[in-house]
């Protein structure tokens, strides 16, 4: 009885052990998935980088959206799993070398990829299922460019020349001012003194007036002559036919023509 005893000591110790080898191991893994906010334009392609804290013995990690808080949608997974899918022609998942970090890419955003995208593991250790934190998308319009080539146009340099015409037509009116000025004070400053000389000639035509006026032209007086005839002794001779006479011009008492000129006689 002995040696049945043992042996069935020994078996159940080996069945423990084995148990022991398929009894999971629980491992703790923590995912990261960035960048948290993302913005693109349509038709333009966008990545996200899901990283594991640690290698995983069979990964199996899948990639995930949703809208508006609905149910999770998955986009693909890492291996492929149904290759097939119309999703693996827009989104892809690749392995960087070190095993641990993973790129998911959308090729050709469309308005209805915007939304809260996420990446998650199925391991057969515990626990079985792993997420990651949220990340948002936001998929903004097309800006539709022209194709057509604008004409090309040169561009005008700001130039000075409406400067300097200001400033001359600035100048220019100053100095017509200023001779519109002296010209108006020119006029009135002769026509002061013309009628201060009509004032003054208006007074020495009153004292010319009031003066005897000196004549210009030579007057002519008449005076009173009286001859007088002498008688001369008749001599002999040839000549004793002629007669000689004398005038006396007298002139009247009258004043001169001229101021301080005496009567004279001719």
């Amino acid at each position: 009885m002995r040696p049945f005893w043992g042996n069935g000591v020994v078996f159940c110790i080996g069945l423990l052990l084995w148990a022991s080898r398929l009894a999971p191991v629980k491992t703790q893994y923590s995912l990261g998935f960035w960048p948290l906010q993302l913005s693109r334009a349509e038709g333009e392609n966008a990545t996200f980088v899901c990283n594991v804290s640690h290698r995983l013995q069979v990964p199996i990690l899948n990639w995930y959206r949703e809208k508006n808080g609905s149910q999770p949608e998955k986009l693909a997974a890492y291996p492929k799993d149904t290759p097939s899918s119309h999703l693996q022609a827009r989104y892809h998942i690749a392995m960087r070398e070190d095993k641990q970090t993973y790129e998911m890419t959308i090729l050709g955003l469309q308005m209805n990829d915007s939304g809260r995208y996420f990446c998650g593991i199925i391991n057969f250790e515990m626990p079985p299922v792993e997420e990651s934190n949220r990340s948002e998308l936001t998929v903004t319009e097309r800006i539709v460019v022209s194709t057509t080539t604008p004409p090309f146009t040169t561009p005008v340099r700001p130039e000075k020349f409406p400067w300097i015409i200001v400033v001359v037509s600035v100048v220019v009116g100053a100095v017509l001012l200023l001779l519109l000025c002296w010209i108006l004070f020119v006029v009135e400053f002769r026509g002061r003194g013309g009628a201060g000389k009509s004032e003054s000639n208006k007074d020495s035509l009153a004292l010319k007036k009031a003066e005897p006026s000196v004549a210009s032209v030579s007057t002519v007086v008449y005076g009173q002559l009286d001859f007088q005839r002498t008688e001369v002794p008749k001599q002999g001779g040839a000549g004793s036919g002629e007669q000689t006479e004398y005038a006396t011009i007298i002139f009247p008492a009258e004043k001169s023509a001229f101021y301080g000129s005496s009567p004279h006689r001719k």
